[in-house]
């Protein structure tokens, strides 16, 4: 139904989110960490760690819209077909 809806532009632009996603995870893990590295002068070790936990989340992420993008693609049939956009 997803699939049907969108075509293949849905389907990359699903695929393309979810690798923004990932990325900005990281960033903000490893922002958060720096900036409090900054705040309390445990450099590098709260980078390190935030860095850490952003790559975690952001695996967490990509995880979970793969399984969405899995179930909604078995819903549909297992095929994506091109539509004329209705």
């Amino acid at each position: 139904m997803l699939f049907r809806r969108f075509g293949s532009i849905g389907i990359l632009g699903r695929y393309a989110a979810m690798g923004l996603d990932f990325v900005v995870a990281i960033a903000i893990g490893f922002g958060c960490g720096w900036w409090l590295d900054g705040k309390l002068g445990f450099s590098p070790w709260l980078t390190i760690a935030g860095l850490v936990f952003g790559v975690a989340a952001g695996f967490n992420t990509v995880f979970k819209l793969t399984q969405k993008l899995s179930e909604a693609t078995a819903q549909d049939g297992g095929t994506v077909e091109p539509t004329d956009g209705q």
